[in-house]
């Protein structure tokens, strides 16, 4: 009985640890469309949310879902993930996160263009 109650207190308090993170963002935004030179546009703002092995990522300026990222490295410093939606476009996106100053970038790009946004995320 001991070792059941055991098991079962652990398997509930590591979900407890495994809570969402929630940061939010104001960053500089710059795109390049095929064949043009780069544009500085107004900062967007966006929120993140870690989980234990994705990313979710909304513009909330233009309120659009920018997508899930899949983490494929998450040390003591950064958090970097992918996204790769092979549809019509073929989007390719990638995110950064520095844990210790919270300097965030995140990159797409298509057949259309890219874009890049640069700045600091904070949890509040």
């Amino acid at each position: 009985m001991k070792i059941l109650l055991t098991i079962y207190v652990l398997f509930f308090s590591s979900s407890v640890i495994a809570e969402n993170v929630i940061l939010y963002c104001n960053l500089d935004t710059h795109v390049k469309f095929r064949n043009e030179n780069w544009e500085d546009l107004n900062k967007r703002k966006f929120q993140i949310t870690i989980k234990d092995e994705w990313i979710q990522v909304y513009n909330l300026t233009a309120e659009i879902e920018v997508g899930e990222f899949y983490v494929i490295a998450n040390t003591t410093n950064y958090i970097n993930a992918i996204l790769d939606e092979s549809d019509e476009d073929s989007w390719i996106k990638m995110f950064a996160f520095n844990k210790i100053n919270g300097y965030t970038k995140l990159f797409t790009t298509n057949n259309v263009g890219e874009t890049i946004h640069l700045g600091w995320c904070l949890d509040n």
